[in-house]
This record gives C-alpha cells, structure tokens and sequence, in this order.
C-alpha cells in the first residue's frame, strides 16, 4: 500500500510567487506605456490630420470669397475712402457700418471686412451659405472668437451685420492679415491695417490681402514629457500661444499663409 506523501503536490514557494508577481508588473508596464505611447502618436496623427482638412476646405472658402472683393464696383482703386471698397477701413466705404466691424487689427486676432456685388451672372453664396442673388450686394465680416474664425454675413446692408456669425474654421489660435498695397511706380508692400491707416498722405492702392492663421488641433496631446510647440511666427511676427484663448492642455499647432489677390482692385 502507497503512502500519502507519495502523492503529495508541491506549490510555489513564497520567493517564486514574488518573482512572478513581479515579471507580471513589468510586462503589464511595458505594454501599458507601449499603449499610451501609440495612443499618443495616433492622436497627434489625427490633430494634424485635422488641420489639414482645415487648411484645404476653410481657408480656400475663405480665400476664394476675398477674391471677389470689390466685385461689381465701378471704381477699381480701392482704399479707405472708396465708396463701397471692397476692403471696409472706414465709414467712407459703407457709410452704415458700425465701428465694431470695421477691418482692424489686434493682439492675437485682427478682424478682415470685405464686401462685393454679384454681378457674375450665376447665384453665389456668402460665407453663411445664404444665396445671393444677380445683382444684390454683400458685405462679409471675418473675426476670430471663442478659438474659432468665424464670419458674418449681411445681404442688407453694412448695419445688417450682427455679430452672431457662423463657424468657418474650428481651433484657430490667432487670425492676421496684411494689406498689399502698390503705389504709383507698382511697388508691393504688405502692411498692418493700423500701419495703412497712418500712412500719411495718399493711401497707397489695396490689390492683396495676406492671411496668417494659426491652427490647433481638435485633441489635447497626453503623455507627452515636454510641453507642445508654443512659439511661432505668423506673417513675420513672433506669436507665443499660452492656453489662448481659453484652451489649456498641449496641442499640436500649425502656421497656415497665404496671399490673396483682388481681382477686382487694380493700381490704375
């Protein structure tokens, strides 16, 4: 007859279970930091991903609707003083404007006022997507708020602009502009609308507008050591973005230029 302690089993001894216990730690570590390290780096290919779907559908809306500027105008040099300029500087070009929507300038966000006629022959739309119809006029006011550029749009005149406009473009840190303007030799310079205004004597002619635009991408970056790019230079200005406008958390971020000729503005 076979004893008991023949068919004894023997266990893990205390120091085994421990080793064990703690090989099972470094493993769950590795692939956990391997997972946040992928979610990372997917998540930034998204932002960026993002932004370019921002650059190719918003900013070309917004770039093809500054061509027409001063569309429909019998007077093809514009400046601040031009009646019904395609650039809105000042009460001169639409004398109902309120002061709040006229183009100008600021710390992170300059403000861009165009308006045009439809005189294509075909209807078109404003950049609220209302239709215009042959022969009725528009006047558009592009701004950034609450961290996106926005428009608004008025088909009844410069008093009709609101405030309360649509969306063109989500997660933009800062909007500016530039005016190309040529004097009487056709030389081009771009300058700020402050710069233009206090140009003395002659306003020079508007015949472009430059844009730079800072994106952000729609998703805060996580597991990162280093804080995301904050510094960057937009039409020649050094911006530094610090959770501006209300956004904490890193994003990644990309500079947008572009430079915009008037079809409807020439030198003479």
């Amino acid at each position: 007859m076979k004893s008991l302690n023949q068919h004894r089993q023997q266990g893990f001894t205390l120091i085994e279970l421990m080793i064990s216990i703690t090989l099972g730690l470094l493993v769950i570590a590795i692939a956990s930091q391997i997972y946040l390290t992928s979610y990372s780096t997917n998540t930034i290919q998204k932002s960026s991903s993002d932004i370019t779907a921002s650059n190719i559908f918003g900013i070309q809306q917004v770039e093809s609707h500054v061509r027409l500027a001063n569309l429909g105008n019998e007077i093809r040099q514009i400046d601040n003083t031009t009646p019904n300029g395609g650039i809105v500087l000042s009460q001169s070009n639409a004398p109902s404007i309120k002061t709040d929507y006229i183009t100008s300038g600021g710390s992170l966000s300059d403000r861009l006022t165009i308006q045009f006629r439809n005189v294509t022959g075909d209807n078109i739309f404003d950049c609220e997507g209302s239709g215009i119809a042959v022969g009725d006029s528009v006047i558009e006011s592009y701004y950034l708020e609450d961290g996106h550029l926005k428009c608004d749009a008025s088909q009844a005149g410069a008093s009709g602009l609101t405030g309360k406009g649509g969306t063109l473009i989500k997660g933009v840190d800062v909007f500016s502009i530039r005016l190309g303007v040529q004097d009487k030799t056709g030389n081009t310079a771009y300058m700020t609308t402050a710069d233009y205004l206090a140009f003395a004597g002659t306003k020079p002619v508007i015949t472009s507008v430059k844009m730079g635009i800072l994106l952000r991408g729609n998703q805060p970056i996580t597991n990162v050591t280093d804080t995301m790019r904050k510094n960057f230079q937009v039409l020649g200005t050094e911006v530094t973005v610090d959770t501006t406008p209300n956004v904490s958390g890193n994003f990644v971020r990309s500079v947008y230029e572009s430079n915009t000729y008037l079809r409807n503005a020439r030198l003479n």
